[in-house]
């Protein structure tokens, strides 16, 4: 099984003047992260890969969550992340080799949640109600993909089998 960790980047400042790219995270959204990954820790689900936006406050996110791991992960940004849709995340994961078991896209929404929408075909109709109800800054979705190549990976052939936000866990 390979599994697939979304994680949308947490929550950050809109100062006035500033460019998209270069909005930093807010101190909630600071104290959030570590909350966050170390869940993902604790269960278990420890990326192999990060693909990571080259947005300020998705680098953030990231440099706060690697701690959390018990060993170095692979990091790589990614351009096309940045603001991107469903059809070009799913692009990116594809391209992923098959010696990564388990990858983690940090980015932007509506592309992680309409992502994570698309392809929890496999998923029981509670997990896909509760992705409905939102996926705010900081959330994580966990999917399990079926063995193979990231490549063969299609629209409803994954199972959505958590959705955590920063509010699940107290981290707000």
């Amino acid at each position: 099984m390979r599994r697939l960790i979304l994680f949308r980047h947490a929550k950050a400042l809109s100062p006035e003047g500033l460019a998209d790219r270069e909005r930093p995270l807010d101190p909630i959204g600071v104290r959030a992260v570590p909350v966050m990954a170390r869940w993902l820790a604790d269960q278990g689900f420890i990326p192999d890969l990060a693909l990571v936006s080259p947005a300020l406050r998705t680098m953030e996110t990231w440099a706060l969550a690697a701690p959390a791991f018990d060993r170095t992960i692979k990091a790589h940004s990614e351009a096309a992340l940045y603001d991107a849709r469903v059809t070009t995340i799913l692009s990116l994961v594809r391209s992923v080799g098959a010696e990564v078991a388990s990858l983690v896209v940090v980015g932007h929404n509506p592309g992680l949640e309409e992502l994570a929408g698309q392809l929890s075909g496999l998923s029981e109709a509670s997990a896909r109600r509760r992705l409905a109800t939102g996926f705010p800054p900081g959330a994580i979705a966990v999917l399990n993909c079926p063995d193979g190549k990231w490549s063969d990976l299609q629209p409803g052939g994954a199972e959505l089998t958590h959705i955590v936000t920063p509010a699940d866990l107290g981290a707000r």
